[in-house]
């Protein structure tokens, strides 16, 4: 886990958060619902009984997309815990190699409190 989390923990550039709607020329990967912010948060997800470290390298209140080193299949449900944050229900959406996304399922008060405020990301 440290070789992942060393691979990005020299981004220095931060973008600025961006929302849905700011630049409707941007490429739809960068039109969002939610603002989001590039991380490097030490994790976990909980999945099928396995317990599996991950980098959060983007997050929002509406989900994450996350580093991990074991493969996870979309439409999995699963709980991503984040060190100092909290625990959030989360469904797989996407996976490529050694990268998936996440969809926070849970309660959106209580999203938006852990995260939201947090992170500057209301």
């Amino acid at each position: 886990m440290k070789d992942m989390k060393e691979r990005y923990e020299n981004q220095t550039d931060q973008p600025p958060p961006t929302q849905r709607g700011e630049d409707e020329t941007a490429p739809a990967s960068d039109r969002r619902r939610h603002i989001r912010r590039s991380t490097i948060l030490h994790g976990t997800l909980h999945i099928d009984a396995r317990d599996i470290d991950c980098i959060i390298l983007d997050l929002s209140v509406g989900g994450a997309k996350i580093l991990i080193k074991e493969p996870v299949y979309s439409g999995a449900r699963t709980t991503l815990s984040i060190d100092r944050v909290g625990a959030f229900s989360a469904d797989v959406v996407w996976t490529s190699d050694e990268f998936c996304g996440l969809l926070f399922t849970g309660d959106n008060f209580t999203i938006s409190e852990k995260i939201g405020r947090r992170f500057g990301l209301e």
